[in-house]
């Protein structure tokens, strides 16, 4: 082939040039274009020594120029420049230069032309890939023969990095498959590597890294490059956070202190960022740091107390394989965990007894919400779905708002904003909306984390809408009745003696319906329930809205009144009374009313009640539907009243309580088995039975006081002569759960031994609420038995839904049951009736071997009269059950 035809078909402008150099410039003589490779996009006719000059940067022109003058005859140099090529880009083009003549100051040179524009723009990339201060690059061989700054900062080496092998830098557990990777790049073999990994530098130090790895030639052979990125920060702030989160979800999901420190010990060591966390080795009550610790391999050290009460209650120790491993941020997050368990572990002891008792209701479900601090929900835990309805997609991005209910103001959000964003903690009990629009309560802590300066808002809640619902409902039970849905007497109590702060005149009226209990038994409790809550609405339309209305009693009511004269209190009682009156078609019940005033009569409240039932007393004397006002010259009444007020008071003062026993016997033995314990005051020589004082002590209340005292003292007794004992306890006592546990918690060890006695008059006042009561003393261990049987209003109806275990017939069916043939058949009954059940019987007043006789053929399980034992007091008891 024709040496022309090669020529033409290289790469290749070739030009011939001649040029006058001068000492500061140059003139071109001549330029003769031999050969046109046509990567200028200029034609042969156009490349002349114009265009050319006009295309050249003038700058490297000259720095070319002066080049040349320093290079002698027939020596050949290259240079490099830029030319701008007729379709105006930018072409990179590197000159082959060749002196052929110089005489005087004229040089004759040939110059052959390449375009290494794709070779320069990646030299370049290459140039600014190695001076980025965010990636490392190194090019190693069979030792590293290139790296950058960056790489050397990243790995905290200096050129000694030049000494190693890229195997040299991989931690112990990667470098088998790093050597393999090596060994093939070094033979040639085309293949990129992408990896993510921890490990040392060569201070010690704590990195994580991501590289990325390919085969390249280099420098006449193959060689292996690498890109590294530095990743410390992100995987560290996303271990840090990931603890931080744990331990929040823990601290509202755990109510044992022991249980919560071991769970968060697991719990952070599944994260796999210390080498190590172990409880307990000391208890020091100060954080210790060390960075330079040597132990066992280990280089950082932690040390971290938990306090409760001023002491150490327990404690954490990390450990790190590498140096300075507890930075400001570590620490930081760590003394956020510590402050964040400390603060559960006092939470948790002084809410114990709350959070077994709402675990026992209903398990409840904890809420944890990471917003970033512009409020976008970053997190929702599966409780948030539960609770809120809302799927964790619908929640994520959004803000808080979308839980919003509507019942706060502005100003609440603002504050609430304004406390966190200060860094402190937002603590409140927060009534928020679910998808569906309903209205959940959350036990709400919001919580600033700040890790490398980034604050984001941890949200910690515990549902808590039952127990609220339930607050409500026992605040309403608390101070209203039940059933008529007006104040008790604890919420009249209070809510009127805050009226009475008001200094105006008032009168208090309390209303008792006539002979409602015979109403009762005639009717039955539901249809007595009826006309208590009618009366309780007749009330309220008689009286106006600000005035107090009460039921103090089971068929006393109260009513606080303002009045402005006697006159206009006269009208109102005469209106109320004809009202009643006229109103017997729908309400068929008489009543009487007694009267106090405000100041005259008292200046409290309860002194105003007491004096209101001395006159209620007098008004019950006369007929129906009347009234009387107190007045303070009924003397007789009223020291008849207050003497009654001072026995109970002294005997209190001076332990005067004592008890009789009535032991009883067992049917087919005649041998004692029981006795039933009799409250009596004993002053001096005298001894005065309860018909004195119990009226008393179960209006006025302070019938509670004396039943915890007489439970205290009858478990002496039990524990004295370890014998079956009775306790006879109040109607009045049965519409107060407070009191009756406290009477279980006295006396719940020595259950087995005491049998609860409640008349049955008592019983069927309220028996949906007796149940109730009842099942407390049967789940306890106690007996139940009804006194006086057969003597309610249908006896046999109740006997089969509540639980009682002995039926005490009563005395006035024992007494005639030999001359009357109806009350032989009704004891019988009974007997009959009751083993049927399962219960037991008891015949109250055997007088006589006869009657004792008929009631053992009877079957009766227990007898108990005079014919056995009188009740006598603890000293002859002791005698009577040993012999």
């Amino acid at each position: 082939m024709e040496k022309s035809i090669i020529l033409k078909n290289l790469p290749v402008s070739i030009y011939i040039s001649k040029c006058k150099i001068n000492e500061n410039d140059f003139d071109v003589l001549d330029f003769q274009l031999i050969q046109n490779a046509g990567f200028t996009g200029f034609s042969n006719e156009e490349l002349n020594i114009r265009t050319i000059l006009k295309s050249l940067n003038k700058n490297e022109l000259k720095d070319t120029i002066a080049h040349i003058k320093k290079i002698t005859l027939n020596k050949t140099f290259s240079v490099t420049y830029h030319f701008k090529a007729k379709n105006g880009k930018i072409l990179y083009l590197k000159d082959s230069i060749r002196v052929l003549k110089i005489e005087k100051n004229v040089y004759t040179f040939l110059g052959v032309l390449t375009d290494i524009s794709t070779e320069a723009q990646l030299s370049q990339i290459f140039e600014t890939v190695l001076k980025s201060p965010i990636i490392g690059v190194l090019i190693y061989k069979e030792k590293i023969i290139l790296a950058n700054d960056t790489l050397k900062n990243i790995l905290e080496i200096s050129d000694e990095i030049y000494n190693l092998s890229v195997i040299d830098l991989f931690p112990e557990k990667i470098k088998p498959m790093a050597e393999n990777a090596v060994k093939r790049r070094l033979k040639g073999e085309k293949f990129s590597n992408f990896q993510a990994f921890e490990f040392k530098t060569f201070k010690e130090k704590r990195i994580y890294t991501e590289f990325f790895a390919d085969t390249v030639f280099y420098e006449g052979d193959y060689a292996g490059l690498v890109f590294v990125v530095d990743k410390t920060k992100f995987y560290k702030n996303k271990a840090l956070l990931n603890m931080l989160v744990i331990v929040n979800s823990l601290i509202t999901a755990i109510n044992s202190e022991k249980k919560l420190l071991n769970e968060i010990n697991n719990k952070l060591k599944e994260v796999n960022y210390f080498a190590e966390i172990r409880m307990n080795e000391k208890f020091d009550d100060e954080i210790e740091i060390n960075n330079n610790y040597e132990n066992n391999g280990f280089k950082s050290y932690f040390y971290m107390p938990i306090m409760c009460g001023g002491k150490v209650f327990a404690s954490y120790s990390f450990y790190s394989f590498y140096k300075d491993d507890f930075s400001e941020d570590v620490v930081h997050t760590l003394k956020e965990i510590q402050k964040k368990i400390q603060l559960a572990v006092n939470d948790i002891k002084n809410r114990k007894n709350l959070i077994i008792l709402n675990n026992a209701i209903d398990s409840s479900y904890q809420w944890v919400v990471i917003t970033d601090k512009k409020g976008k929900i970053n997190y929702v835990n599966k409780a948030v779905e539960e609770i809120s309805g809302y799927k964790k997609e619908e929640m994520i991005g959004k803000t808080p708002s979308i839980f919003k209910s509507g019942l706060y103001d502005k100003k609440f959000y603002k504050y609430l904003w304004d406390t966190i964003l200060n860094g402190k903690i937002f603590d409140d009990i927060i009534a928020d909306k679910s998808k569906k629009g309903e209205i959940f309560y959350l036990k709400i802590k919001i919580i600033p984390v700040t890790i490398e300066n980034e604050t984001y808002f941890v949200s910690l809640g515990i549902d808590i809408t039952k127990e609220k619902l339930l607050e409500k409902e026992i605040k309403f039970i608390k101070f209203k009745d039940k059933l008529t849905q007006v104040y008790n007497r604890e919420g009249f109590l209070l809510k009127g003696s805050e009226k009475l702060k008001q200094n105006k005149n008032f009168a208090l009226f309390i209303l008792d319906i006539h002979d409602f209990k015979l109403l009762n038994e005639l009717k039955g409790y539901k249809y007595g329930d009826l006309i208590l809550e009618e009366f309780s609405r007749f009330l309220k339309d008689i009286f106006y809205s600000n005035d107090l209305i009460a039921r103090l009693g089971n068929d006393d009511f109260a009513v606080l009144m303002e009045y402005k004269d006697l006159k206009t209190l006269s009208s109102v009682i005469n209106r109320v009374i004809e009202k009643i009156k006229q109103n017997k078609k729908e309400i068929p019940i008489d009543v009487n009313i007694g009267i106090s005033l405000y100041p005259k009569d008292a200046k409290t409240l309860d002194k105003l009640i007491e004096k209101a039932y001395i006159a209620l007393s007098f008004a019950k004397q006369a007929e129906e539907n009347n009234y009387k006002l107190y007045d303070e010259n009924i003397y007789q009444e009223i020291e008849k009243y207050m003497k009654v007020k001072y026995l109970i008071k002294e005997a209190f003062e001076k332990d005067e309580f004592i008890y009789f026993f009535q032991p009883y016997v067992e049917g087919k033995t005649f041998r004692f088995y029981g006795a039933e314990s009799l409250i009596r005051i004993k002053r001096e020589n005298e001894i005065i039975p309860p018909n004195v004082f119990i009226d008393y002590a179960e209006r006025s209340g302070i019938i509670k006081q004396m039943e915890i005292l007489m439970m205290k003292k009858l478990i002496n007794v039990i524990q004295a002569v370890k014998f079956p004992l009775s306790f006879n306890l109040s109607g009045f006592s049965l519409k107060d759960e407070e009191h009756i546990q406290k009477l279980i918690d006295i006396s719940k060890n020595f259950a087995s031994f005491i049998t609860i006695e409640i008349t049955e008059r008592e019983l069927i006042e309220d028996l949906k609420q007796t149940e109730k009561i009842f099942n407390l003393f049967k789940n306890n261990g106690y007996k139940i038995a009804i006194d006086d049987f057969g003597t309610g209003y249908s006896s046999l109806t109740y006997v089969s839904n509540i639980p009682i275990d002995i039926l005490k017939i009563d005395i006035s069916f024992i007494r005639d049951m030999i001359e009357n043939r109806k009350n032989f058949v009704i004891v019988s009954t009974i007997i009959d009736f009751a083993k049927k059940l399962g219960l037991k019987t008891v015949a109250e007043g055997v007088e006589s071997k006869e009657q004792a006789e008929i009631l053992k053929n009877l079957g009766c399980d227990y007898l108990q009269g005079y014919y056995f034992a009188k009740p006598v007091p603890f000293d002859e008891f002791k005698k009577i059950i040993k012999s």
